[in-house]
């Protein structure tokens, strides 16, 4: 019912708003219940149409204004599960997760049966989890994880679960366990690139590699492209003495990440093998440019010691020695320019005979 002010305009009862925001909530206009309430006098502003507020900001995707028109009924919103579970959504998608987490777990002391709240922590504790990974806080991970446990509510977020499980485990480089997580949740239903791609690489590090090519190979099959992927396809593939295979990823692999170092090292390996000392040079020179490493300055020497560039060759294995203490490269180091000196002595004694001969032809 509208009523009419002292200045003669017209003014909505709550009770008729709130029926328009309803019927507005339910067609997805959240901008249009954004301006109908930012236009209402301050004294129509109650604790419910604040949180409606709230909850139309977040709808729309701005998290910052809704968890700004929150605190502004913060007294009245602490003892509210909806106050605390909007409040929970917006720091959530501000990435401000341990705050978050304090809003939900709120939520759902105060009103335990709203599945929303529980699945929103659930997403929160993963995102925790995944950032001490990415610190490399496992334990602390780990603490996050099982926190994910009793908000399991259906087959969906189980398989997560069991995923994230599945790569806390490789990253802690228990691969017997993660393979079998992998296991279990591939017959829980998920067989998409990803679980393919971690079941391959487990079982490469359990040096299972006639499985772990069917499932890289399998993970590629489905769109899966990572520059890792080609690496451990082309590593799984010298295993198992493929040649062929191991061309196919490795051209394959440097075409889509041309500056990739473990490609062009692992490249560079390949043609050392092939004796291709030219090739294998061009390849271990791109990786140099991108990665330092010993392994990789002590194959660059030899290249270009097997190609006749000894100077070359002695400062790429001095470069190797930087790194760390090698007893075979400095015996060999020796025995290169003891080689080297013959060979100057060699040359200038040949040019001699030459000149010789020569002289003696013309005389």
């Amino acid at each position: 019912m509208a009523v009419i002010t002292k200045d003669g305009e017209e003014q909505f009862e709550n009770q008729d708003i709130e029926k328009q925001i309803e019927r507005l909530c339910e067609t997805g206009q959240h901008k249009k219940i954004i301006e109908i309430i930012t236009k209402l006098p301050k004294e129509q502003l109650t604790f419910d149409m604040v949180c409606r507020l709230a909850a139309a900001y977040n709808n729309n995707e701005e998290y910052k204004k809704g968890l700004s028109a929150l605190m502004q009924v913060k007294d009245e919103g602490e003892n509210s599960a909806l106050w605390n579970y909007h409040a929970g959504i917006s720091c959530y998608y501000l990435q401000k997760y341990k705050e978050a987490e304090k809003y939900l777990i709120k939520a759902l002391e105060i009103y335990p049966d709203f599945d929303d709240t529980s699945s929103l922590l659930y997403c929160t504790y993963i995102k925790l989890f995944r950032k001490k990974l990415d610190e490399k806080k496992f334990s602390k991970a780990c603490e996050y994880l099982n926190k994910c446990r009793p908000l399991i509510k259906n087959n969906e977020e189980l398989i997560n679960f069991e995923s994230e499980l599945s790569y806390l485990y490789r990253l802690q480089n228990e691969c017997g366990k993660a393979y079998e997580n992998i296991e279990k949740v591939m017959l829980l239903g998920r067989n998409d690139s990803w679980v393919y791609s971690e079941a391959g690489l487990c079982l490469f590090e359990l040096e299972q590699y006639n499985k772990a090519m069917v499932y890289l190979e399998k993970s590629l099959a489905l769109g899966k492209n990572d520059n890792w992927l080609y690496y451990y396809a082309a590593l799984c593939a010298d295993s198992l003495d493929d040649n062929e295979k191991q061309l196919k990823y490795l051209e394959e692999g440097v075409k889509l990440y041309p500056d990739d170092a473990d490609l062009n090292y692992v490249f560079g390996v390949y043609y050392i093998n092939k004796r291709e000392f030219g090739k294998a040079l061009e390849c271990l020179n791109k990786a140099t440019e991108y990665d330092d490493k010993a392994e990789l300055y002590t194959l660059t020497g030899l290249c270009n010691e097997k190609l006749g560039k000894y100077d070359e060759a002695f400062d790429y294995y001095k470069k190797a020695l930087s790194f760390k203490d090698l007893p075979e490269i400095k015996k060999h180091i020796s025995t290169l320019k003891k080689k080297e000196a013959f060979l100057l002595v060699f040359k200038i004694a040949f040019a001699a005979l030459i000149i010789k001969i020569l002289i003696d032809f013309i005389f």
